[in-house]
């Protein structure tokens, strides 16, 4: 679109009526009044996608603030630059807290990023509590709620906005990639684990389904000496991603425990990491997976709406499983590696003659510093020969891994209810989806992604559902644009299929 035609088309709305709906901390109001001026759809994409002037008159530093939420009080800590610039576009960071099963607090709770995080960047510290856990939906509604009140005064690069958080704030950040990933360009889960979203006495909200991780990119970071999260026992869970083509980098931290303390070294690559994590608005390909359309039945410009068993459930819904480490019987000391701390009665270590006290210094010849590499070894062989160190001298000892010791799979996160995936894929103006469990699902059209004046092609498990041109509608345009507040995530038209049933052809409803 050349200058002078966005010059006419801008004349066509009132610019600054538009740039207060950008401004408004509730822009509802606004976006009534642009429609009721019936604006014509491309001098409207045109005016919302305008760059946009930010004052120089906002707060900088440390803030305390907080937002209403269905009668709660949400409060939060903004870090600002103190030399913020209006002009120019700043990467955002949220900081998700540990311990967030403890009531909630007058003081704020937040951890020292300083070692990764720089004046280059906005930061938030979101506050959670005991009634209000990270693997809650009201928190899905409240960070959103949060970077869109942070958007509307501050200027940020929209596509490059992360999660990231340490403990219960790191499993927290799982959750939002396995519910809610539309808003962040990465997620940093420190010394966190996915397992814990998987214990029902959590409370967790929803299935997790591992395959939601595929489009996202995940940098995590567990202690080999974690008394909580232990290297070993986070290890199949990642293999599982892994399995599944997640984007997951894994930094296991041979000497950490459950702390953050190795960040004042090194950052491990997680500043690279973040330096290299865009966000595509428009993704050329999708996958997603839900159980409950309503609260997480959304991906990017990917809308499940309903779903139902009579529309399939394949083999590949079978919900994946991990491999636990053999069942040693051993239990290692927690500040002295490979140290052993505890024998379980007639298990393989006290038939081998392993006892409190004892030092493993190698197995099958090969030095190893770290319980991992012990557990690594075990998943490897079924026999393992030991070098122990007790009482000052050194003895070997052959230590037996029966068929019987070796764990079960075990299902990564049960299922609690039915679910229904959508993938989809992108040439060109052709849509490829693949639907199984799902009755209905919505495409949202963005003219950012999408040619306009030439016909869309959307073919559901191989029958076309939908071939002609989508014409841009001003009441979608708004509608998203309130919901995002992210000019550089606009949608125009959507796409609304009824998925077919095996023996059926799709429906189709097309809202332009």
């Amino acid at each position: 679109m050349n200058a002078l035609l966005i010059c006419l088309l801008l004349c066509q709305v009132d610019q600054k009526l538009v740039d207060a709906f950008w401004e408004q901390e509730n822009p509802t109001r606004i976006a009534k009044k642009i429609l009721r001026a019936e604006p014509d759809f491309d001098a409207l994409w045109a005016a919302l996608s305008a760059p946009r002037n930010y004052s120089k008159d906002v707060p900088t530093g440390r803030i305390e603030a907080r937002h209403a939420l269905r009668g709660t009080w949400y409060p939060y800590v903004l870090q600002v630059p103190e030399n913020y610039d209006p002009s120019q576009a700043y990467p955002l960071v949220f900081c998700l807290h540990g311990g967030v099963a403890r009531p909630k607090e007058e003081t704020f709770r937040i951890f020292d990023t300083t070692p990764i995080v720089s004046d280059s960047h906005i930061t938030v510290y979101p506050q959670g509590w005991d009634r209000a856990l990270w693997w809650r939906a009201v928190q899905i509604e409240n960070l959103h709620i949060i970077l869109n009140l942070v958007k509307s005064r501050y200027r940020v690069d929209t596509n490059r906005v992360h999660i990231m958080g340490i403990s219960d704030g790191g499993t927290g950040v799982y959750y939002q990639a396995f519910k809610a990933p539309t808003d962040w360009a990465s997620f940093t889960s420190l010394i966190g684990h996915s397992a814990v979203l998987a214990n029902p006495s959590n409370y967790a909200e929803g299935t997790m389904f591992p395959i939601n991780l595929k489009n996202s990119r995940f940098f995590a970071a567990n202690g080999a000496h974690d008394r909580l999260y232990p290297v070993h026992q986070v290890m199949p869970y990642v293999a599982l991603f892994h399995s599944l083509g997640c984007d997951l980098q894994f930094t296991p931290l041979p000497f950490s425990g459950h702390n953050i303390f190795w960040l004042r070294q090194s950052d491990r690559g997680l500043g690279d990491f973040w330096q290299s994590s865009l966000r595509q608005a428009h993704p050329a390909q999708l996958v997603w997976e839900t159980d409950d359309p309503k609260r997480f039945g959304r991906r990017s410009w990917l809308v499940i709406d309903e779903i139902d068993d009579d529309f399939g459930k394949p083999e590949s819904f079978e919900f994946p499983r991990v491999h636990l480490e053999p069942y040693l019987g051993i239990e290692m000391n927690v500040d002295q590696p490979l140290v052993v701390f505890n024998v379980v009665a007639s298990s393989p270590a006290q038939l081998t003659g392993l006892a409190k006290g004892d030092r493993i210094t190698h197995v099958n010849e090969q030095q190893i510093h770290t319980d991992q590499e012990l557990w690594q070894a075990a998943l490897d062989l079924r026999q393992l020969r030991l070098t122990v160190e007790r009482d000052g001298a050194s003895y070997q000892a052959t230590l037996n891994l029966p068929a019987s010791v070796w764990s079960k799979p075990t299902t990564a996160f049960p299922t609690k209810a039915h679910s229904g995936r959508v993938s989809v894929q992108v040439e060109q103006q052709e849509i490829h989806c693949e639907s199984t469990g799902v009755s209905a699902f919505r495409l949202l059209i963005s003219p950012q992604a999408f040619d306009f004046k030439a016909p869309i092609k959307v073919v559901v498990n191989g029958v076309t559902a939908f071939d002609d041109i989508v014409r841009g509608d001003p009441s979608i345009l708004m509608k998203w644009a309130s919901i995002d507040r992210d000019p550089a995530q606009l949608y125009g038209a959507e796409i609304t299929i009824e998925a077919p049933t095996p023996s059926s052809e799709p429906k189709i409803q097309s809202k332009e």
